[in-house]
């Protein structure tokens, strides 16, 4: 399956302009380089030369991608937006938007409308497939999801099912879409250009997950089904980290707040759903993780 050949991969992709001078600048330029141009630049014109790098230098995204939930979230540290209800049917047909979270759904032709959970629709049931947890999204005709975010991701991950038979009421195959062996393919964008492109194919009839760690921001995701037929395939829970490590409380901001987060999280009294002290990931919440904290704030973003 491909899903084995890229799993736990790096790939790099480079573009011109995937990231924008400004907020998360400071990571397109390797420090080693910076150094260079303070040693080798008058004071005077640092910036403007280091400002003339950023443009002129293609923006270098590696990802590595995930099949499984548990290494995904301990690699990153994305916290789970919040579980979809059972709304059913989105209203506004292959124009219909849906917020939930940090999240904006919306499909891409030819996809022509999409349910946020089964919404007890009588030739549905109360859910789609037991194989995804909880609610799930479902997309009448191929699976083309777009899912933009309010501030741009560092990570993103989410929870998937491809059912070849009838797991509660509904049966996704019919002799008009016959079950298929579905190949996806994940774009990643940043204010419409483009940071990263993977595929995936998961296995059939198991609850799946798919996640991307990308070292260049993004805020549009694009999931486009690459073959198969109108069988129909469903997206769990999703999962996020924003690209500013700082912006613990994920509000977008650096400000206090998040620092007042933290100490909170570190001295064990709250911590944000989903987050956790242990800021370096290395299994242990010690003054590491406090450290490597405050250099992140001092940083901003």
């Amino acid at each position: 399956m491909l899903n084995q050949a890229i799993s736990n991969s790096r790939a790099l992709h480079t573009d011109f302009g995937a990231a924008p001078f400004g907020a998360h600048s400071r990571d397109r330029l390797p420090t080693g380089l910076v150094a260079s141009v303070r040693r080798l630049v008058p004071r005077e014109m640092v910036g403007t030369a280091i400002l003339v790098l950023l443009f002129a230098a293609p923006a270098r995204a590696q990802v590595q991608v995930f099949s499984d939930r548990s290494a995904f979230l301990t690699a990153s540290g994305a916290r789970a937006q919040p579980a979809w209800p059972n709304a059913g049917l989105v209203p506004g047909g292959a124009a219909a938007s849906y917020h939930s979270g940090q999240l904006t759904l919306t499909i891409a032709p030819p996809s022509s409308s999409f349910y946020v959970g089964a919404g007890n629709t009588p030739q549905v049931g109360p859910d789609w497939t037991t194989y995804v947890a909880g609610n799930d999204i479902a997309i009448s005709g191929p699976e083309n999801l777009n899912v933009n975010f309010d501030v741009p991701m560092g990570a993103f991950g989410f929870d998937f099912a491809e059912p070849t038979h009838v797991t509660v009421v509904y049966n996704p195959c019919s002799p008009q879409c016959p079950c298929a062996n579905s190949t996806f393919r994940v774009t990643l964008l940043l204010q419409g250009a483009h940071v990263a492109t993977f595929d995936y194919n998961r296995p059939d009839d198991t609850i799946a997950f798919v996640g991307v760690l990308s070292d260049v921001p993004f805020n549009r995701a694009e999931i486009r089904e690459m073959n198969g037929t109108c069988d129909d395939e469903y997206f769990g829970r999703m999962y996020t980290r924003t690209a500013c490590r700082a912006d613990f409380d994920g509000d977008g901001t650096v400000d206090f707040f998040d620092y007042d987060s933290f100490v909170n999280c570190f001295e064990g009294i709250a911590c944000p759903p989903g987050a956790t002290a242990d800021f370096d990931a290395d299994g242990a919440v010690d003054f590491f993780d406090y450290d490597a904290f405050v250099v992140a704030f001092e940083l901003g973003c």
